[in-house]
Formats: structure tokens, sequence, C-alpha cells
């Protein structure tokens, strides 16, 4: 079974081997303790079995953002529950929809969701994100070519 780590794992992964064109950028940001990792790649870069296994399409319109907070415990890192907010324009300052899905499988907790882009196409990105449990937010913003 394809879990949200492994989404996720791939989604790093991916960030880094894969030719820009594919779209695949990783993004993080750190405050008191926490992390806030988001990631983009093209639907086709991924594998046929976990588009299907979470029910998105592969298209090369399709991509695939994902989103983890980190909470930086001891000696490792554990993915946290937060309360999530995302958005995403175009240049002209259109909203792009995007419906962000939890998924929570052996003990890692992972944010994905799927938005449609025209090629060539340069999106901002702002994410906003609260651990569950305290008031800190946590803010990322980017932009992805």
């Amino acid at each position: 079974m394809i879990t949200s780590n492994r989404i996720a794992a791939t989604l790093l992964c991916l960030a880094a081997w894969t030719p820009f064109s594919v779209g695949a950028q990783p993004h993080e940001s750190r405050d008191g303790g926490y992390t806030l990792r988001s990631s983009t790649v093209a639907s086709t870069s991924l594998p046929m079995s976990m588009a299907q296994a979470h029910g998105f399409e592969q298209k090369p319109s399709v991509f695939v953002l994902n989103v983890t907070v980190i909470e930086d415990v001891g000696a490792g890192n554990g993915t946290v529950p937060a309360t999530l907010a995302v958005r995403i324009r175009d240049l002209a300052g259109r909203e792009v929809p995007v419906d962000m899905t939890l998924d929570r499988e052996n003990g890692y907790v992972s944010y994905y969701g799927t938005y449609r882009r025209r090629p060539h196409q340069v999106l901002s990105f702002a994410i906003r994100a609260t651990p569950q449990g305290t008031d800190r937010t946590l803010t990322l913003r980017y932009r992805d070519p």
C-alpha cells in the first residue's frame, strides 16, 4: 500500500532528481521547533499506482502539492497534524483551486492536493499551518515557475 510517508518521500526525491520542467520544487520554513515543508510535482512523474491509490488524474496539466508539518523532537523529527490554509494564485491574482486531503498512515501525517496549471504558468503559493495543540502559525510563501 502507498503511504503518505511514501508520497512525501517520493515528492522530495523527485524534487531533487527530476528535471525543472516537470515542476518538482521543495520549499520549507522553520520556526520555533517546527518545520513547514511543501513540494510540488507533475502528476505524470509519479507512479501510476500512487495516483490510483490516492485518486488523482495523471495529466500534464495536473500537479500534486504535498505539505507536512514536522515537530523537531529529540533525536528525530515527527510529522504532526495541523490546521492548514493553502492559497495558490496566478500572476493575474486569480485563485487556482486546490483541496487538501489529510493522509494519516503508519504514524505519519501529510496533506496533499491536486491543482491544474497551464504550461509555463507561474504560480504563487501561500501556506499557513498551525500545529495541533499550539497557537504558533507557520507561514510559507513561494513562487513556482
